[in-house]
């Protein structure tokens, strides 16, 4: 399945676990699927339709995105 998804920018990097993914243009984040709090309880979710963003570092950049089956990290800087 594919789809666009209206108004998010040209996004230049993806990663995905097992129940979520994020999306990176660079200077955003933003995540679909669920989202779950330090006790790995479900704290939130959002569809593929309309993604949540998460981070926001213009001045920084965001250099890379990965994510493990029930976890997310961002690298920043060096633009």
């Amino acid at each position: 399945m594919a789809g666009v998804v209206e108004g998010l920018p040209p996004i230049r990097q993806i990663a995905a676990g097992q129940s979520h993914a994020l999306l990176s243009d660079g200077e955003r984040v933003w995540t679909i699927g669920k989202t779950l709090d330090s006790a790995g309880k479900e704290s939130g979710s959002a569809p593929w339709t309309r993604p949540l963003e998460m981070l926001s570092l213009p001045a920084e950049g965001i250099r890379s995105i990965e994510c493990g089956a029930h976890s997310s990290a961002v690298i920043s800087g060096n633009r």
